[in-house]
């Protein structure tokens, strides 16, 4: 198994003294380290982390804020699945005035190519404004050139999440709180088919939620957990909280399982429950665990920072829409998503950077605590690799290497930490404006 990491370690006495940079560690089915080694971080905003089939890919982006076609927005880096360097892919200009901003990413792949599906702030509009949308590329694995995928436009966008299901369907859920005000769903039909010649370009939407209030408020009460398929929907888990400003880290939230019918697209909600939060005892965000296309699981914690400890609770789900009664353990939910490992899902969370695996399964929940494998050094440090220099492009996408993949590993997709630190989807903690508002 596979975990990686964005870190940021302070290295000295000053604030300002930082080594930054991709931890990447193996361990056995025993959950023993068995090697580790720091990748670097190639661009100023780590976006995430995609296990493919074939390769391992890490998003990089930075800031344009003088709005040039020439400078880099986002780097896509494809490694191999024992960690070397083969190639990257690099958009310049764009319309990028920043990447990743007030959102997230998500990746899914399919055959040759790889979707990554994120947000941006644009360039300045005739409004005078830099306004935030979704965006979308495609990536083809093998030769490592890029081009724009075109989506369903959703502005501001908070949070975004890609799959491509079982028919070759693209299928994307965004949060917006203005264009559309809603929890949206929108699918490209036979998309992702591997000829070109065959693909469809018929794309319909649903609205799996209404937001109520003004268009372009941010506060939305709503934070997404996720989005997969089972045999005959689309899945996906949020809460919904909320939208005063004040209430954005207390108050009741409803957590809220919707099915979306891949055909029709009609949405059979089921309520899991309504959650109560206050300044010493706040809810993590709800996760989507698929084991199957005949179901799977929600995770959802809480902690308590009065008792400096955590709960967790989940239920599982079936194709049909049913969902068992949740059940409730002590221990950790986790930001990142989970895999599915010798028939168990796996996840992790950390403690001073040592992991504590969490393993469920239909017997229940049971935690391991990392630990270092025999003749394995205990969390070795490995210095950073030297990164490739890079000249100024031609044109918007440029590709760079390629090379023959090595044996895949299990790892998991990593939302990137910063979206999680907003407030349910109202993105106050993480506002660069300093009045909440973008």
């Amino acid at each position: 198994m596979t975990r990686v990491e964005y870190r940021e370690v302070i290295t000295g006495e000053s604030y300002f003294s930082w080594d930054i940079y991709i931890l990447v560690e193996e361990y056995n089915s025993s959950f023993q380290l068995l090697t580790s080694r720091k990748l670097p971080v190639e661009l100023f905003r780590w976006g995430g982390f995609f296990a493919g089939s074939k390769y391992n890919f890490l998003v990089f982006g930075q800031n344009n804020l003088k709005e040039s076609d020439s400078e880099e927005v986002f780097r896509i880096v494809k490694y191999s699945k024992d960690w070397q360097r083969l190639g990257s892919a690099s958009i310049y200009g764009a319309n990028t005035q920043d990447a990743f901003v007030r959102g997230g990413l998500d990746c899914a792949e399919s055959g040759n190519e790889l979707y990554i599906h994120t947000c941006y702030t644009m360039y300045k509009a005739k409004d005078g404004l830099n306004h935030q949308s979704n965006v979308s590329f495609v990536v083809n694995q093998e030769d490592m050139s890029c081009k724009p995928l075109r989506v369903g436009c959703v502005s501001h966008s908070f949070d975004q999440y890609i799959l491509v299901d079982q028919a070759k369907n693209i299928v994307q859920v965004d949060l917006g709180d203005g264009y559309p005000r809603a929890v949206t769903l929108s699918k490209w039909t036979n998309r992702a088919n591997p000829d070109p010649a065959k693909r469809g370009r018929e794309r319909v939407t649903a609205t799996i939620e209404a937001i109520p209030g003004a268009v372009g408020d941010n506060s939305t009460g709503i934070h997404i957990g996720g989005l997969t398929e089972t045999n005959g929907s689309y899945v996906t888990v949020y809460s919904r909280g909320s939208q005063e400003t004040e209430k954005c880290f207390s108050g009741p939230s409803d957590l809220i399982l919707a099915f979306i019918e891949k055909n029709t697209l009609t949405t059979k909600q089921v309520n899991l429950g309504r959650l109560s939060s206050d300044y010493w005892h706040y809810l993590g965000a709800p996760r989507l665990v698929p084991t199957s296309l005949s179901g799977g699981y929600v995770v959802w914690g809480e902690i308590s920072e009065a008792e400096g400890n955590g709960t967790m609770h989940y239920a599982s789900y079936s194709e049909n829409g049913t969902v068992s009664a949740v059940k409730t353990v002590k221990g950790m939910a986790s930001d990142c998503e989970s895999i599915m490992h010798n028939g168990k899902v796996v996840w992790y969370v950390t403690q001073k950077s040592i992991p504590t695996f969490y393993i469920l399964d239909a017997s229940g929940v049971k935690a391991v605590k990392a630990t270092a494998a025999p003749g394995a050094a205990a969390y070795p440090r490995v210095e950073r690799s030297s990164v490739p220099a890079r000249s100024t492009p031609p044109n918007s996408y440029t590709t760079e290497g390629s090379a023959t993949p090595a044996t895949p590993t299990m790892s998991s997709v990593n939302k990137p930490a910063y979206p999680e630190l907003r407030c349910a989807g109202c993105n106050y903690l993480m506002c660069e404006e300093g009045d909440g508002k973008i």
